[in-house]
């Protein structure tokens, strides 16, 4: 088994993120980790605006073919994709009806996608809920959907990432004591997204009265909800620990590429490699941006595991990874003729096209422009 040594050149301590006491001050190198596993060295960077540059140095010539094998059987080769008898999309009858909580962490661009998502689902005959940011209640509820208050403040939250475009925060943030705040705006987060999957109402106590299809009116604070099935984007952290306690199936989805691949790199990372392969650097680039990740929100993710799920908490080597070990379903929303399907990303992963709410403009394109 390799070695693994992570060597921090940084003054800031685990002790002082528990604290959230961070040093006013710090080393012009505070943001520079070394990684160091056999025959590959790898230096990660965290620059000012929170993007990673990760550089690749590999010491031995056969991490250069590690991903061969992947190359030479690709997933999609091999797998097929069953579908029942008679198949037919516009018909499509769900032998049961199931509470639905989408879990989204993000902007209105972020929330838009599942919104229409949701109305679809609704479409079928399932209840659902999502659940996000304060700010969007209102535009949720317009759209006919239940909706969960989760905490959080998104005009903040995209005021930190537009100072770190790379959602891991840069030097500047630290220092300036952003990051506390921020960690625990994620804390209370986390607490709501649970909430979200098993408790009555809108998490404000605030009554929701619509319509019920049947006739009457019907108050959402009244009526109970438990999660049969969890939707979630990568941000909100907590979705495989909410599954885990309940027993039931997550979806993960997103507007950008989260799973590995030796296509192209983690969109967070700039990679610079040495003797290595700029496939092999691809691919380890998601890795090394999970860890990061886990670095800086590992903590409050355990800790809301013991406290709150009463689970046991998960360690730095596996739970950076976990997602992707455990095959859970991956759909990405954009469309496959803009960016196709990695040819190394298996059966569970899927780009399904983007998700648009439906508008009811009127305007008709003139002949020759949609004859163009």
């Amino acid at each position: 088994m390799a070695a693994l040594e992570a060597v921090r050149q940084s003054n800031i301590l685990a002790e002082d993120w528990q604290g959230e006491q961070l040093p006013t001050g710090a080393p012009s190198n505070v943001n520079i980790t070394t990684v160091r596993e056999e025959g590959l060295n790898t230096d990660v960077c965290v620059k000012e605006n929170g993007r990673l540059d990760i550089n690749f140095r590999s010491q031995k010539p056969w991490l250069t073919t590690l991903m061969k094998h992947v190359e030479q059987s690709s997933p999609q080769a091999t797998e097929s994709r069953l579908e029942p008898d008679n198949f037919n999309e516009d018909n499509l009858q769900f032998p049961l009806n199931l509470n639905i909580v989408i879990q989204v962490v993000g902007s209105r661009g972020d929330v838009q996608p599942f919104v229409a998502l949701g109305q679809e689902l609704q479409k079928h005959g399932h209840r659902v809920r999502l659940a996000t940011h304060l700010s969007f209640r209102q535009d949720v509820q317009n759209m006919g959907l239940e909706f969960f208050n989760i905490g959080g403040n998104p005009e903040e939250l995209m005021a930190f990432m537009v100072q770190n475009p790379g959602l891991l925060p840069g030097i500047r943030t630290i220092r300036s004591g952003g990051i506390q705040k921020r960690r625990r705006e994620m804390k209370a987060i986390f607490s709501g997204c649970w909430r979200s999957c098993y408790e009555a109402g809108d998490g404000q106590a605030m009554h929701h009265i619509s319509e019920h299809a049947d006739g009457g009116a019907v108050d959402h604070c009244a009526r109970p909800f438990v999660a049969d099935v969890i939707i979630a984007n990568p941000p909100g952290f907590v979705h495989l620990s909410c599954a885990e306690k309940l027993g039931v199936p997550l979806n993960m989805m997103f507007t950008m590429p989260w799973s590995p691949t030796q296509a192209f790199p983690h969109p967070l990372a700039n990679i610079r490699s040495q003797n290595t392969k700029p496939s092999v650097a691809n691919f380890a680039s998601y890795g090394v941006v999970e860890v990061m990740m886990w670095e800086g929100l590992g903590d409050l993710i355990n800790h809301f595991r013991k406290k709150e799920l009463g689970l046991d908490p998960l360690d730095a080597i596996r739970a950076p990874s976990m997602v992707h070990r455990l095959q859970i379903p991956y759909t990405y929303l954009w469309s496959p003729s803009l960016l196709p399907k990695p040819e190394d990303w298996p059966s569970h992963i899927d780009v399904c096209g983007f998700q648009f709410l439906s508008t009811e403009s009127k305007y008709k394109p003139t002949k020759e422009l949609d004859d163009f």
